[in-house]
């Protein structure tokens, strides 16, 4: 992320000044919509809904697809089309069966981005854009089952990819509103479980490592307000 922030600023400062003028720094806030590839998330549903079975109850845990999502970002929209930025999002992705389980598995996630405005008359504002960055985990999934409770906290950290087609349309000098359509891959490869103080890596029950994989199509709508006079 270091990185990247340099090269922001290298970029800024690159533009000539007779094009300062043109520079627009905006800070956004967004809500977003995901869907979610939680193989290995929803397999573990699965078994506990069998145990549930076992003991004669007819209702289930869901198994975790989608979830929303709430953010922010800092970005500068320079001359030639271009923007730069960075941005945050916090992730939900959880399921639950009161009393007896919870499964929940929120993420952060930083993300550095880079978006181009197509020069396509009466397409005001379409923006191809990328990021990249890190989604880190925070969650907890607890099961109550007779004669036994299990709790067990989780932390992980991976790589984050997104690719997306949106729009960004100044309504006003000052306010602006965004969206966009695209694909998100954001997977932690490696979840660690806190058992009575020792972290230990988590895995399936054939060896592989227990993953969370927040992957899969993204909505994001957005309010952009600028810092011009």
């Amino acid at each position: 992320m270091r990185a990247l922030a340099l090269l922001l600023l290298a970029a800024v400062l690159a533009f000539p000044t007779c094009a300062m003028a043109q520079i627009k720094p905006w800070l956004g806030l967004d809500a977003s919509w995901a869907t979610y590839s939680m193989k290995d998330v929803n397999r573990f549903v699965d078994d506990f809904n069998t145990d549930v079975a076992g003991i004669g109850l007819l209702t289930k845990m869901d198994e975790i697809k989608y979830g929303l999502g709430f953010g922010a970002a800092l970005g500068i929209d320079l001359p030639g089309g271009i923007a730069l930025g960075f941005g945050y999002d916090r992730l939900k992705a959880s399921s639950g069966l009161s009393p007896l389980g919870s499964n929940e598995h929120p993420a952060d996630v930083f993300r550095a981005f880079v978006e181009y405005q197509l020069p396509v008359r009466g397409l005001t504002g379409l923006r191809l854009g990328a990021a990249g960055g890190t989604v880190s985990e925070t969650g907890r999934m607890e099961f109550t089952m007779p004669m036994a409770t299990e709790s067990v906290k989780l932390s992980g950290k991976g790589p984050l990819v997104e690719v997306y087609i949106g729009s960004a349309v100044w309504a006003t000098p000052r306010f602006g509103l965004s969206g966009s359509l695209g694909y998100r891959h954001a997977k932690v490869g490696e979840v660690k479980g806190e058992f009575a103080g020792r972290k230990l890596t988590l895995h399936n029950a054939n060896g592989s490592k227990f993953t969370t994989d927040y992957s899969g199509v993204l909505v994001r709508l957005g309010l952009k307000v600028a810092f011009v006079k």
